[in-house]
């Protein structure tokens, strides 16, 4: 279970200000990229129309039928390691045959592999999210942000060049993504236990939200979707081509979207709210409806468009909120994104399911039909806003820090000005060298007060004050051990309860802690 923070449940605890470093970066951490190529390729046709029809209908039905099996088990007891392994390599195999069958398919047409083909990736898809979202709850806002963003845009312009080559390639290549996503998953894992990265200490705010703000999500989820669904296959229930130029810009515009919204919150340091990107993605939701209810061959092609661009969009939104929300609140990760998964999903093919199946439409009734999913999509810009959940907003952990640090803070330094890629130790540690002293006005500190001033802050033990003192000056957990003589195990256990005590996950943060703390006055 993760350890909870002693701090305020109200998002007053003490966390870590230091503007996102890329010296951290690893292009394993952008795995998740590989879980939505697969899916987009195998579930969705490659987005040349709205969607896959009743292929992409079947997979996603029987994928959140697995995951509320799961979630049936999961949310009675976490799931041990054993089972976790079990899980990641059901999903991988799954996947695998899947892609193996689609393969076989496009090599023997008159075979009927693609709907089997379908369910079982869509069985095997449905972990592969949860797998990464554990990943994801240990890593810093920030991080999560770019990586979230960052794998949707790479997925979406990936996923699009895949499309261009034959069929045959196309399902061989997609054969290894699976693999891929498991390898670069736990090489993502090994390298956060590297750093000392475990998941982190932000209590419990959202246990205590009355049950009306979870209603009011969920509903407001499933409601957007559903009227989503029938929107994919709005007027006839067929899927709506894309031309080539539309779907070249659909990963375009993603990306850019991507791009924006990490500029604005991490480079710019402004605000960004659950209630503002909700609110864009459901009037481009409009939008595309009212495009497609003109019934212009043309018109119905950008409206396709643009309900794609909708429904891409939101998953970057629902899976950082979804981050967000496991960080505080005492259930398992992959039980978060599996609830919220569901309400997206479920509704959304039931909706698409739906339209498939009333059957032809008078021109009349597509207008009523059209003024209805305009209707529903507007109300839910309301019923879903910054004023839930109560007990904390969605991003607040973000805005904070981005409010604290200037716009003009360099992404590559950390709050002493000192480069994260300059002037490392050769033991691979990122501090300071030696006792460096920090301009704190009137005069220096030494390296032995400010650790006095946070042992007497945050009730560390005399123990853990020497790991403080020896993480400033640069040590490695190894050298500490060595010098203290003490067992690696034992310096990272005592390194984890500092951290649990302060509220920072990292060294370098809890460096900035030290030197941020004012000096005592002399009497």
């Amino acid at each position: 279970m993760r350890e909870t923070s002693q701090q305020d449940h109200n998002g007053a605890e003490r966390c870590g200000t230091a503007p996102f470093s890329l010296a951290g970066f690893s292009v394993c951490f952008l795995g998740l990229s590989t879980i939505r190529i697969w899916t987009q390729c195998s579930l969705y046709g490659f987005y040349q129309h709205t969607d896959a029809g009743d292929l992409t209908i079947a997979g996603n039905i029987a994928r959140t039928l697995l995951i509320a099996a799961l979630l049936a088990i999961a949310l009675r007891r976490p799931f041990s390691a054993l089972q976790e392994r079990s899980l990641s390599w059901f999903s991988v195999t799954a996947m695998t045959v899947s892609a193996i069958l689609l393969l076989i398919q496009s090599e023997h047409p008159d075979l009927s592999l693609a709907m089997p083909a379908t369910i079982i990736g869509g069985l095997g898809v449905c972990w592969g999210g949860g797998m990464w979202m554990k990943f994801y709850a240990r890593l810093e806002p920030e991080e999560s942000l770019v990586y979230a963003f960052a794998s949707l845009a790479l997925s979406s312009l990936l996923a699009y060049g895949i499309g261009l080559i034959p069929s045959s390639a196309i399902y061989l290549t997609i054969i290894f993504m699976p693999t891929l996503s498991i390898v670069t998953y736990w090489q993502s894992m090994k390298k956060l236990d590297e750093r000392d990265q475990n998941a982190l200490a932000t209590g419990n705010a959202y246990d205590s939200e009355p049950p009306s703000t979870f209603v009011r999500l969920l509903a407001g989820i499933a409601l957007l979707n559903f009227a989503l669904g029938v929107a994919r296959g709005f007027p006839f229930g067929d899927s709506i081509p894309l031309g080539p130029y539309l779907q070249a810009a659909v990963p375009v515009l993603v990306t850019l979207y991507c791009a924006v919204v990490l500029t604005w919150s991490l480079v710019i340091r402004r605000k960004i709210t659950f209630g503002g990107i909700w609110q864009t993605q459901v009037i481009m939701m409009t939008a595309g409806v009212i495009l497609v209810a003109t019934l212009s061959p043309t018109a119905m092609s950008w409206g396709a468009a643009v309900l794609t661009l909708s429904n891409t969009i939101m998953l970057a939104l629902l899976w950082y909120c979804s981050y967000d929300f496991a960080r505080h609140s005492s259930l398992a990760s992959y039980a978060v994104v599996g609830i919220v998964w569901i309400a997206h999903l479920l509704p959304r093919e039931i909706g698409r399911w739906a339209i498939a199946h009333l059957g032809a439409l008078s021109h009349g009734s597509v207008l009523i039909i059209a003024a209805a999913i305009c209707l529903l999509a507007l109300s839910m810009a309301f019923v879903l806003s910054d004023s839930i959940p109560r007990k904390r907003p969605f991003f607040a952990e973000l805005n904070e820090r981005a409010a604290r640090i200037p716009a003009s803070s360099d992404p590559l330094r950390g709050r002493s000005g000192v480069s994260l890629t300059e002037g490392t130790r050769e033991n691979g540690s990122d501090e300071p060298e030696g006792d460096a002293q920090r301009d704190d006005g009137n005069r220096e500190t030494t390296l032995d007060e400010r650790c006095a001033l946070l042992q007497a802050a945050f009730s560390l033990t005399d123990r853990e004050t020497d790991m403080v003192r020896m993480i400033a000056q640069g040590n490695s957990k190894q050298a500490i051990g060595e010098k203290l003589f003490l067992s690696e195990n034992t310096v990272k256990s005592y390194t984890r309860n500092v951290y649990r005590k302060t509220g920072v996950h990292t060294k370098q943060s809890l460096i900035d802690m030290l030197y941020e703390l004012p000096p005592r006055k002399e009497s």
